[in-house]
């Protein structure tokens, strides 16, 4: 059953806002004209990347991404992002909200904290991520911790999959020059990673913490092993690692209960790992900057 994911009721009117019109977004991704007008409009992981890569190609030159990002920042949208708002500092708002980003789109978020800083690198869930939500998601993390801090927070290192169009105005915006990797990444000094926030709220964190695990765990189990492994390996490939003791360890199984639950969705490891390649392979030639040699 493929899982599905809650847009934030504001979506049709911040594409507005930045200029766009949503129906023709809805009508470039292939969506129903009515989505964005539903009660609780809600999209699957593969309606979720054509929605944003037809956001991304309705604004063209535009930094939309850039702009979705910094308004998006402005408003509370979720139950997730409240209880991030809520934290005492960047670092515990990254930390929460690596647990709960599944319950806002198809995106896994993961956070490393060191003496040098916190870095947070995202990634789609069975997807590379289109250039529009890549931008969205490293600007929107600047402008959260700004708005949460009251402070003119600079982040010390942004990397994208590649330039944007206007990247000297990206790098006006945010006060830091965008690399390109294999990523999509933003890190902060760690000064900022611990600068206590102004909306930080112990009672709302308390509030939602049982919502959003109860929310979590009605979405793994609508999930299939299949989808699973795959969004796993999405996380596990880039850096080296894929093995299937490996992800049968971040899944909590045993391999061999791995292979049988896969078998038992017609399908095996080997397969799903290979489709996973095939998918990260086709997005990194036509998303970034590396070379074919990189690539592989």
């Amino acid at each position: 059953m493929a899982v599905s994911y809650r847009l934030p009721t504001a979506v049709g009117l911040f594409l507005r806002e930045v200029g766009l019109v949503p129906a023709h977004v809805l009508r470039r991704a292939g969506l129903a004209a009515d989505l964005l007008g539903r009660e609780a409009p809600a999209v699957t992981g593969g309606e979720y990347h054509r929605l944003w890569t037809a956001i991304g190609e309705e604004g063209g030159e535009r930094l939309i991404g850039l702009d979705l990002g910094r308004l998006a920042a402005q408003e509370v949208l979720s139950p997730p992002l409240i209880a991030a708002l809520a934290s005492p500092d960047l670092a515990t708002a990254a930390q929460r909200l690596a647990q709960y980003k599944a319950l806002i789109g198809p995106i896994r978020l993961t956070t490393d904290a060191d003496a040098d800083g916190l870095a947070l690198r995202m990634c789609g869930v069975g997807f590379g991520l289109p250039p529009a939500l890549a931008l969205f998601e490293v600007a929107y993390w600047v402008y959260f911790a700004r708005r949460a801090t009251r402070e003119p927070v600079v982040p010390r290192r942004i990397e994208l999959l590649a330039r944007p169009a206007d990247a000297v105005a990206v790098e006006e915006a945010l006060g830091c020059r965008v690399r390109t990797g294999p990523d999509v990444r933003v890190t902060f000094a760690e000064v900022d990673a611990w600068r206590p926030f102004l909306t930080a709220d112990a009672e709302a964190w308390r509030f939602y913490e049982p919502v959003l695990q109860e929310r979590l765990a009605d979405l793994e189990q609508g999930a299939s092993l299949t989808e699973r492994v795959h969004a796993t390996l999405v996380e596990m490939l880039p850096s080296g690692r894929g093995a299937v003791d490996e992800v049968a360890q971040a899944l909590a199984l045993s391999p061999r209960s791995l292979q049988r639950h896969l078998r038992r969705e017609g399908t095996t490891f080997q397969k799903t790992l290979a489709r996973t390649r095939e998918t990260l392979a086709l997005h990194y030639l036509r998303a970034t900057e590396l070379t074919t040699t990189e690539v592989a």
